[in-house]
């Protein structure tokens, strides 16, 4: 079952169910694990169940029965012959701790998703990690049907360049940069105080659309105790979640000239450029010259009524 946070709506977790009563119309799930921190399922919450044969009644939902291993899809009157299935089975694709390599025209596609480890603020699963990596590029590559996000780059990394790219279809974001070398937020002891490593990225001309499929807490670009990257020319659009987000110590980013529409579409308490840095920093962010429009926002009430817009800024 997925559940929404409620009234807060910042996020979302996914629980197995343990037990379903049907007289009393009640899911039961296990104890919240750690992971997701200080979530409580609010009164007028919204949730859906999925994995359920008898609620297939609309073309491209599916079942899977783990006991035969068979996998059923609901297919439309006009579609064509049955195409490929792909089943993931890994969620990460490259560790890279190296200098000076170039991909380009190159698609990535069908990681898995993996639970979280750290909390529920901080996606974790990426198809790429780049840890203590100097002056690699990703030029004109696409980032597809993801479970996770597309790279997150940690520690001790700089120079690197992630240009011309498309991200689409992902399960949290599209690119995070965070001076953890565990990608860790939460559970990071030094999360408001951490001196930044990570450090002189860039991230510019990309395309970041429909993201947040499955943790709705992804962000298009995401940015935690890193310093003097440049987040520049992009063009965000159709999020669950903020397109760019910048925490702790951040300082000396340049967040400008992007285009970001149609975000926050499942979420609240949020913005199209969310900053919720520490005086930690060294130096400000700058964040200049970027087109915002349609930051929507969702909630509920505790009726269950779900309220758009609702509690969202451009600029946060």
């Amino acid at each position: 079952v997925w559940i929404y946070e409620g009234c807060g709506t910042c996020s979302n977790m996914v629980q197995p169910i343990t037990e379903i009563d049907p007289g009393q119309s009640l899911l039961r799930i296990e104890p919240q694990q750690e992971r997701y921190g200080n979530h409580r399922i609010q009164v007028g919450a919204r949730f859906f169940v999925e994995n359920a044969r008898e609620a297939l009644d609309v073309p491209g939902e599916w079942y899977f029965e783990r006991r035969t291993g068979l996998l059923e899809l609901v297919r439309g009157a006009t579609d064509g012959p049955p195409g490929h299935a792909v089943a993931s089975r890994l969620d990460r694709l490259f560790d890279i701790s190296a200098h000076d390599i170039r991909f380009e025209g190159i698609t990535f596609a069908h990681t898995a998703y993996q639970p979280q480890r750290d909390h529920w603020y901080h996606a974790e699963s990426n198809a790429i990690l780049l840890l203590d990596a100097n002056r690699c590029q990703f030029v004109a590559c696409d980032f597809r049907s993801l479970g996770g996000g597309a790279i997150v780059i940690n520690g001790g990394s700089r120079g690197n360049e992630i240009l011309g790219c498309e991200v689409s279809e992902t399960g949290a974001g599209g690119f995070t940069l965070n001076s953890h070398p565990d990608n860790l937020y939460a559970f990071d002891p030094e999360r408001y105080t951490r001196e930044p490593t990570t450090r002189g990225n860039r991230i510019a001309g990309n395309h970041i659309h429909h993201i947040g499929r499955i943790w709705k807490h992804g962000a298009g670009v995401y940015l935690h105790a890193t310093a003097d990257n440049e987040i520049i020319h992009n063009d965000i659009h159709d999020t669950s979640r903020h397109p760019i987000i910048a925490t702790g110590a951040c300082g000396g980013n340049e967040i400008s000239y992007n285009r970001i529409l149609n975000s926050n579409l499942e979420t609240g308490d949020t913005g199209a450029i969310h900053t919720y840095t520490t005086y930690h920093a060294k130096e400000g962010n700058r964040i200049r010259n970027n087109i915002i429009g349609d930051v929507i926002g969702m909630g509920t009430t505790q009726a269950g009524e779900i309220i758009r817009p609702h509690y969202t800024w451009g600029i946060y």
